[in-house]
């Protein structure tokens, strides 16, 4: 009889246009954010290309970064949180660390038109048409949990408009949280924040980004 054949492993199954981060070094209870959805696996495979990160620990300031994702390679992940209150040399080492890296991957892409980046999609931004850097807000994104639940809800997935300015121009709902209160609570968050406006070669340029609104008590 035939030889059955071999079952796909990961390796084979994964795109040839994907690659991998491992985030490893966190405290006890983080939250990380990768695209601004919440990840809980160690390793998240990604499409090739510039992906930010978002990260939320227990007694740490907000932290965030960008990250290049390069074909069949795992980047291995550790950040340098800085714990509340901290500051100092040690925050100023990491803000000119990420401003380097931010720097460092900047590209001068041309040709981005209005009608290829006006709304969110299947391929929205392919190739970095529409910016280099996504927007991310500027603020911990973290909602309050309604009084009287006792669970906390889901995460609200929005998709958000980013003006130039940093201003939320349009706010849509991409994975709803499962209590209408929180998501709510959320769409206004998203739309008060001020956000750092998406950048394509160096310049701040107006783009949709889609964010995770998580619940705290």
């Amino acid at each position: 009889p035939a030889a059955a054949p071999a079952p796909a492993t990961a390796a084979s199954a994964a795109p040839a246009d994907s690659g991998a981060i491992k985030v490893s070094g966190l405290p006890r209870g983080s939250s990380v954010l990768l695209d601004g959805i919440p990840v809980s696996e160690p390793v998240t495979r990604l499409p090739v290309g510039r992906h930010a990160v978002a990260i939320s620990a227990p007694l740490h300031e907000f932290y965030e970064d960008t990250v290049e994702i390069t074909a069949g390679q795992q980047l291995d992940y550790q950040p340098t949180l800085v714990r509340q209150g901290a500051g100092g040399p040690l925050r100023r080492r990491v803000l000119e660390r990420l401003e380097r890296r931010l720097e460092a991957g900047q590209a001068a892409v041309q040709g981005a038109g209005p009608a290829q980046c006006d709304a969110p999609g299947a391929g929205y931004n392919a190739g970095n048409l529409c910016y280099d850097v996504r927007p991310q807000p500027k603020t911990a994104s973290l909602v309050p949990v309604p009084p009287g639940l006792a669970a906390p809800p889901s995460p609200s997935v929005l998709l958000v408009k980013v003006s130039a300015a940093g201003r939320a121009l349009e706010v849509r709902p991409l994975k709803p949280s499962s209590n209408a209160e929180f998501e709510a609570a959320a769409r206004r968050l998203a739309g008060e924040v001020e956000w750092s406006p998406a950048t394509k070669a160096g310049r701040p340029v107006e783009g949709w980004t889609q964010w995770a609104f998580l619940p705290v008590r």
